[in-house]
Order: structure tokens, then sequence, then C-alpha cells
């Protein structure tokens, strides 16, 4: 789902009070939304700024006469490209966000990168795109040079080495609903970019790793230190949208190393293999979490209204 710029938000919901409606290009073509007027709340699942922009800009446009609550408003998730999040959560206390610069065609490569100060190694990566699927880790600016792909949008993201002090790489991912964190998962590798498939390579023949994620996720409050938590709380008042995702690591030193946030995410495990079963205890979780955002649900309450849970939540 993630990498056509779009989530499955309405398969953790699964609830026959919420309606899914698909927009076709036959109904983008009209002015107004007479499929949709009549629903007092609106869940768009359009998530990526870069791969859906023009259908974001369009549906806001849509949006702009309807009276009801649109949960992650168009406009909002246009806010959200690699780049702008970037310098949205800098300065966040205990995070470290990579810069970012947006590139639009080799002939700029060096001026940009210069220009936002971003410091080699750099990640070049094509614009909408997730999944850990880049083009190249670029050591010098030669490199990018002869590496980075012509007249093609991409972004160059400072490298961090987030390593942890026993040799392994984690990515975590949290979900958060409204004002609740929730643990979805830890990845462990030995590459800095790690995947959903470390797991059948690595961890199904590790069991003291997926123990060590099992632990986590059954116990999410203890998972993480106090500035762990406090810097993720910290986070998710500087992002406005009612649901979205962060990817991140924790570095040698304890601060969190953000590597992407935004809506763009799986938040129902795709894992099928019975070592990882213990990953879809979060489901239930997500899934209360996803149905009181819903105003109609939860008594026409506005999510943003709700006090931010300052710990992350249990299964």
């Amino acid at each position: 789902m993630g990498l056509l710029g779009n989530n499955d938000l309405n398969l953790l919901i699964g609830d026959p009070r919420v309606p899914l409606v698909q927009l076709t290009p036959a109904t983008l073509k009209r002015s107004s939304l007479p499929v949709v007027t009549s629903y007092p709340c609106l869940i768009n699942q359009i998530s990526d700024a870069d791969r859906n922009r023009r259908m974001l800009q369009h549906l806001d446009r849509m949006f702009a006469g309807f009276e009801g609550r649109i949960v992650n408003r168009p406009s909002v998730v246009l806010k959200t490209s690699r780049d702008r999040m970037a310098r949205r959560l800098a300065g966040t206390p205990g995070l470290r966000a990579p810069k970012v610069a947006r590139l639009h065609s080799s002939g700029d490569v060096q001026n940009k990168i210069e220009e936002a100060g971003l410091a080699f190694p750099i990640i070049l990566r094509r614009t909408g795109t997730h999944g850990g699927k880049i083009v190249g880790l670029f050591d010098t600016m030669d490199d990018v040079r002869r590496g980075a792909p012509d007249h093609e949008d991409l972004f160059a993201t400072e490298f961090v080495d987030y390593r942890s002090t026993d040799g392994w790489y984690r990515k975590f991912r949290v979900c958060i609903l409204g004002p609740t964190i929730i643990l979805r998962h830890m990845i462990v590798s030995d590459g800095w970019n790690v995947h959903g498939r470390d797991r059948r390579r690595l961890m199904l023949e590790r069991p003291e790793l997926r123990a060590e994620e099992r632990g986590l996720l059954e116990r999410p409050r203890h998972a993480f230190p106090s500035s762990v938590v406090e810097t993720l709380t910290a986070l998710r008042r500087r992002i406005p949208l009612d649901y979205f995702g962060v990817d991140f690591g924790i570095d040698a030193n304890g601060a969190v190393v953000l590597f992407e946030a935004n809506a763009t995410m799986e938040y129902i495990s795709p894992i099928r293999d019975p070592e990882f079963a213990y990953t879809h205890q979060v489901t239930q979780a997500l899934r209360r979490a996803a149905l009181a955002m819903i105003p109609e649900l939860m008594g026409g309450r506005n999510p943003q209204e709700r006090p931010l849970k300052a710990a992350l939540s249990d299964p």
C-alpha cells in the first residue's frame, strides 16, 4: 500500500459503520463531492505528498465546501514530504532529524546539496518511494555526479550511523493515531538500510532477536527509556496529521534518529511466518485507536482535543 502512495487504514478499521468510498478518475473530474457529502466524517488515505500531489491538491479544492470532519486533510498531507518534515522536526529535543534536500535533476545536484548544508555521506532516493528503496549511499560529490539518475526528482538525505553498541541496526516503527502512540515493530539487521525481509534473512535464525522484539511489543510502556518517549511525544505535537507512522532508530548515545514520519505506512502487519505471530498482537490496539479518531463513533469529539498519551499504549 505504501508504495502506491496510500495506506491500509481501512483494513485496520474494518467496521461496517465506516463505508469505503473509492474516488475514481471520473469522480475526480467533478467539481463537487456528491458521493460523500452525506457523511459526517471523511478519512483520507491518500498519503504521499509527492506521488499523489496533484490528486491531493484536487481533493483539497473539492473538500472546500464539506462541512464535516476530515481526518488527515489533504492540505495537511501535502506538507509531509521528506524535506518539509525534516525541517519541521529539526530542533525537537532528543531527535536527530537528518537534513534533506530535494533535487530536481542531476544538473543542480551539487548546488542543492551545498545550499542545504548536507554533510556526506548522503542517501539518494527517488521521491514518492518508501520501503527502503534507495538509489544508493554516496560518500563524495563525485560519486553523486556519477550515480545520480538524470532528469528524476530525488531526495538527498544525510546519513546518520545509528548502529547499537552491540553492532546491530534496529529500526522501530510507532503508529500514532490521534493522541495514541503504539509500538508497531522492531526489525534488526546487520546493515543500515533495514527492510522487512531482514526478518526472514536474519531474525528467523536468531531466536534472541525475536525474543527481544516480542518483549518490547508485549510491554511497550517499558520498551524505551523515558527520554525516547519524551522525544516521540514532542515529535507528535509538532505534526498536525491526525494519524501517521514514524520510522526511526536509536543511536549509541540514546538519541532518536528520524528515518521518516508520514501517513504512508502499513498499519496491519503483513507477516505470515508463525515465528513472528507475536507481531499481530498490536493490531487490536491499533484498531481501537483508529476507531476512536472517528467523531461519530466517539461522541463527536475531535481526536486532537483529547490529551496526548505520554507513554506508549499497551496491546
